[in-house]
């Protein structure tokens, strides 16, 4: 009586063809999506640029800024003179009489805020007590990804 028994060996052939097939796979998506199929959130969270630089220490109403994307930040940072500091800012698009987005530092010295408005013109309106300095870094996000269809902003 044989007692060995079947033990099934794996096929080089068809090793070599399934990472043949997975590569073409790859090239193709690679080819027709280009580098935005692969691109993650923290890609695209680097690909911040500089819009302005707003500096004070006290209150303030900045200049109008444009904003060519669809989401941008403000880096903000502060350097309280004593505990009674007071720092707060409010975002709105030009013409507006209600703003996009609002900020009130508690014990935070330094902060990012990101706002999903745009593109369009802003403006800032900060109030500020008891500082040394204030800074507001205003960067835009990257356009809009082709892939990704832009919400109705009606709907």
């Amino acid at each position: 009586m044989d007692t060995t028994k079947n033990i099934p060996t794996k096929n080089p052939l068809k090793s070599k063809i399934t990472q043949g097939v997975v590569l073409i796979l790859a090239i193709f998506l690679f080819s027709f999506f280009g580098t935005s199929f692969f691109i993650t959130d923290d890609v695209i969270a680097q690909e911040y640029t500089p819009v302005t630089k707003i500096e004070g220490s006290g209150d303030k109403t900045t200049e109008t800024f444009n904003i060519k994307s669809d989401k941008w930040r403000i880096n903000w940072s502060i350097v309280p003179t004593n505990e009674y500091a007071v720092f707060g800012f409010y975002v709105y698009e030009e013409g507006d009489e209600f703003s996009v987005e609002s900020v009130m530092a508690g014990e935070q010295n330094s902060d990012t805020t990101i706002i999903r408005e745009g593109p369009g013109k802003f403006y800032i309106k900060v109030s500020a007590a008891n500082l040394k300095s204030w800074i507001l870094n205003i960067e835009e996000g990257p356009p809009p990804s082709p892939i990704i269809p832009k919400r109705d902003q009606e709907g």
